[in-house]
């Protein structure tokens, strides 16, 4: 089973209990199609394994499963639930602090995710780092408070360009698993027309944790950050990359939210220029993975086939994403090489940014994931 292949029938399990007329991934199974060591492999790769336990509980495909697989997934999961639980503490307990000083932070992202009730299981979502938000001028205020319970900077002297970026330099607190990005918008400027940090703030919804207060996107915003973050953010529309968690992600705010979606901004979105690449993309792949049902309507247009088929033979053979992936980062740095020449600030940050090891360590751990991709 080649990777698309791999991520359909993934996708299907998902989404059968949904879907009660989709017999394909049974048929697979019955058929003995199944590689299932490829299963785990492939769903480990893109964070997704625990999921397959509480999704396939809710279809009925448990039972189909190597007993062997059932016992490893279970495994994964009591882990990653016991770390969502102490995941949940650490939120509770910086949400109750940034409280005592005035500050509802908007939760963002995985740990937003899970506090939503987004997920069958409160052990289906892998998470990296705590993201939050809070207001431009409540930032200063809110590394304060942070430290005074223990977080510090993980890496320091970086100056940080807020004309490009949207968050600050991540915190680290000892005796917790994740690190704290602070936000002040959403996304970068780049895409701040798509969701104005005004706008997400006033429509964001309160929700408490005990004691605590704290705020989330409303279900358009979301479904728009997630969109703007996986595909131009992180580039997978122009890397040739699926980001199989994130639309794994979009696929259950589908589900929970369809009816108070702002369906026709969405679809005006979709219908402009300047996104119906990696927009019509994106929801192309939801649509192939997932269930057609939740494709958009309407004829694709000959960009998103024409990516598509270029992604699958990405998909497919793992030397042509290395080599997409490197050429990029090459590109990156002729980048940095013409700006180090023309402009003496970027020469200052990036001279400071070289005689700093922790950034030097970022860069070589980047490339060496590379040929970890798959």
């Amino acid at each position: 089973m080649n990777t698309p292949r791999l991520l359909t029938f993934i996708g299907k399990c998902f989404s059968t209990s949904f879907w009660e007329d989709d017999e394909m991934i049974f048929t697979w199974i019955t058929e003995n199609l199944v590689n299932w060591r490829q299963v785990v492999y492939t769903a480990s790769n893109h964070f997704v394994l625990p999921a397959l336990w509480s999704t396939s509980h809710a279809n009925g495909l448990i039972g189909m499963m190597p007993v062997d697989l059932q016992i490893f997934i279970e495994r994964i999961r009591s882990w990653n639930l016991e770390r969502n639980k102490i995941i949940i503490n650490q939120t509770a307990e910086l949400v109750a602090v940034l409280n005592q000083v005035g500050i509802e932070p908007v939760i963002l992202k995985g740990v937003g995710h899970l506090l939503s009730g987004l997920y069958v299981d409160l052990a289906d979502r892998m998470v990296a780092d705590l993201d939050i938000m809070v207001p431009w001028a409540s930032l200063p205020c809110t590394v304060r408070e942070l430290k005074k319970i223990g977080y510090q900077y993980k890496r320091k002297d970086i100056d940080i360009d807020w004309e490009k970026a949207k968050h600050d330099l991540p915190l680290t607190c000892p005796g917790h698993p994740l690190r704290v990005e602070i936000h002040v918008r959403p996304v970068t400027k780049t895409c701040k027309d798509i969701l104005p940090v005004d706008e997400v703030w006033n429509e964001s919804e309160l929700r408490s944790m005990g004691a605590g207060r704290y705020r989330i996107m409303s279900p358009t915003h979301l479904m728009l950050h997630n969109m703007v973050h996986s595909q131009i953010e992180h580039k997978s529309c122009f890397m040739g990359m699926i980001p199989f968690r994130q639309l794994y992600d979009l696929y259950r705010m589908i589900q929970k939210n369809y009816d108070i979606i702002d369906w026709p901004h969405i679809h005006g979105l979709l219908l402009s220029e300047r996104f119906v690449l990696p927009f019509g993309l994106y929801f192309d792949m939801l649509g192939r993975f997932f269930h057609p049902r939740v494709q958009l309507k309407g004829e694709r247009p000959l960009t998103v086939r024409v990516s598509w088929i270029q992604i699958s033979l990405l998909a497919r053979f793992r030397l042509l994403i290395i080599l997409r992936l490197l050429l990029a980062r090459v590109f990156h740095y002729c980048i940095l090489i013409v700006q180090f020449h023309i402009s003496v600030q970027e020469r200052k940050r990036i001279v400071k940014r070289l005689q700093d090891p922790g950034w030097i360590w970022d860069h070589g751990a980047a490339l060496v994931e590379i040929f970890k991709t798959t």
